[in-house]
């Protein structure tokens, strides 16, 4: 049978009319072609199921080629008795515009299965502007209605699919190259659960001072969640997969028109050495990392977030530019606080230093207050005052110096200043305002006491400006003569110093 039915141009359909007491009873198979757009209208008719229905009705300049396999059954002497009992349509170059998808559709091409209790996508696949689409799975008919392990696979340009994401999470030129990506979706199409991956293996991904991974090294973020009816994602799990390392996030994170956080990361004990070279680790070589935080904030700016947790590192080792030896036995534990963190403990042996540190941090999103309580079995006090790159330190003072406010107390068991020894020493050190100012230090001589003031003055990414102002009585001669840079010359004995030292790192 030829002909046409409605829209479709029938080619070789089948019909059986049977007679019952209750009328005549039409079964009829209907082969045939018809146009995309005749199609999206005869199913948004036809679906059992209400929302894709809606969305196909809302489809706008469609083209494309469709070969309709339907079967319709029904009363003939009833009006509106005949009814669409399921078939299958095969699609091939189609393309549409809908306000439910951010770019134009094209080159969709698959199969279709339609019955009574839904719809099956089979090797459905298409283009979204330049991204390749994969799509199967199912939806179910009614009021109702589901996804049944509904699969969408998506692969394309990572910056062009970063503009797809809502509240602009990733910002442009994060991410450059090929990314692939799946999600799933399950249970009501209306607010649906999803899970998936984003695989970053082929794209280079750049946060400057932190992240300069290349292409080829493996990256993968998993998720998990559900699109609520309004708008936008809900994520209840996020995990970034750098092996061996997962970073995982749980809680509730909302993206789209507005943004919000509340959850948590626990990371496990990671191991520093194994950390990929392309992440930036501040110069640790080796100690093992233990992060938990509890995250908080309507913001995607982080810095405004309430965060709280631990930091906790162990048998750490650093090479710091400008040192002359590794940072070594680095130990340290922090809980961070609401707008701080309390620092229960920093130690760590550089050469023949040690030092101990416990202290406390506050406003740290403005400007940090910092208090602190330093102890040093032995210290060299040349590591207080930066030069060129003679200091481990320097660039960490010199930040405190333009950015904090720092109240700290000092007592060395023992230290050297050059040739110079002291014992019981003890300070104040105030850093503010540019300025690394270490006043009333006083303590014990070779065979006296010594008592005394170090201002240095800190400009950033300059050198820096010195003044050592120093009371000292029962000096070894030799050792004093060394300080000045003079020969001995065989003169011996004990010195009383009363004097001050300017000096820059010029």
């Amino acid at each position: 049978m030829s002909g046409l039915y409605g829209t479709i141009h029938m080619n070789e359909s089948k019909a059986l009319v049977s007679f019952l007491e209750a009328g005549p009873w039409l079964e009829m198979d209907i082969f045939g072609t018809m146009t995309a757009a005749d199609l999206m209208q005869f199913l948004a008719k036809t679906l059992k199921s209400e929302q894709l229905s809606r969305v196909l009705a809302a489809s706008r300049d469609v083209e494309g080629d469709a070969a309709p396999t339907f079967r319709l059954v029904g009363p003939l002497n009833q009006p509106g008795g005949v009814t669409f009992a399921g078939g299958e349509i095969t699609v091939q170059r189609v393309s549409l515009s809908n306000p439910s998808l951010p770019e134009r559709l094209t080159a969709l091409q698959g199969r279709f299965v339609l019955s009574e209790g839904g719809t099956m996508f089979d090797q459905v696949t298409g283009h979204l502007g330049d991204l390749a689409l994969q799509i199967s799975g199912g939806i179910t008919g009614g009021s109702a209605s589901t996804f049944h392990d509904f699969l969408m696979r998506i692969k394309g340009d990572a910056d062009h699919m970063a503009k797809l994401l809502p509240s602009k999470a990733i910002p442009a030129g994060v991410i450059d190259g090929l990314v692939n990506g799946a999600v799933v979706l399950t249970g009501p199409t209306l607010s649906p659960h999803i899970r998936g991956e984003v695989v970053l293996t082929e794209s280079k991904v750049t946060l400057p001072g932190l992240v300069e991974k290349p292409i080829g090294a493996q990256a993968t973020v998993e998720f998990e969640g559900m699109i609520p009816q309004a708008s936008g994602v809900l994520f209840d799990r996020l995990e970034l997969i750098v092996p061996p390392i997962r970073l995982p996030v749980k809680g509730k994170i909302q993206l789209g028109e507005r943004f919000s956080i509340d959850a948590a990361l626990s990371t496990g004990t990671l191991s520093l050495s194994r950390v990929p070279e392309w992440i930036a680790k501040g110069g640790f070589e080796a100690g093992n990392i233990e992060l938990s935080l509890d995250m908080k904030g309507k913001d995607l700016d982080w810095k405004t977030w309430r965060t709280t947790g631990w930091l906790a590192l162990t048998n750490g080792l650093m090479n710091a530019k400008g040192a002359e030896g590794p940072i070594q036995d680095l130990y340290l534990r922090v809980q961070l606080v609401r707008n701080g963190a309390e620092i229960k403990r920093l130690s760590f042996r550089l050469l023949d230093s040690d030092v101990a540190l416990e202290g406390t941090i506050r406003n740290w999103t403005m400007k940090p207050a910092i208090t602190a309580k330093i102890e040093s079995n032995q210290m060299d006090l040349d590591l207080l005052i930066p030069k060129g790159e003679r200091s481990p330190f320097r660039e960490f003072l010199e930040t405190l110096a333009a950015t904090s406010k720092v109240n700290a107390t000092a007592s060395m068991a023992r230290g050297h200043y050059k040739h110079l020894k002291f014992g019981s020493l003890s300070a104040r050190i105030i850093i503010q305002d540019g300025v690394l100012d270490v006043d009333r230090l006083s303590g014990q001589s070779t065979n006296g006491e010594v008592a005394g003031r170090i201002v240095v003055q800190l400009p950033r990414k300059e050198p820096a400006d010195a003044e050592i102002s120093v009371r000292a009585t029962g000096l070894l001669v030799e050792d004093v003569l060394k300080l000045a840079g003079a020969k001995g010359g065989g003169i011996t004995g004990e010195a009383r110093l009363t004097g001050t030292i300017r000096g820059n790192g010029r």
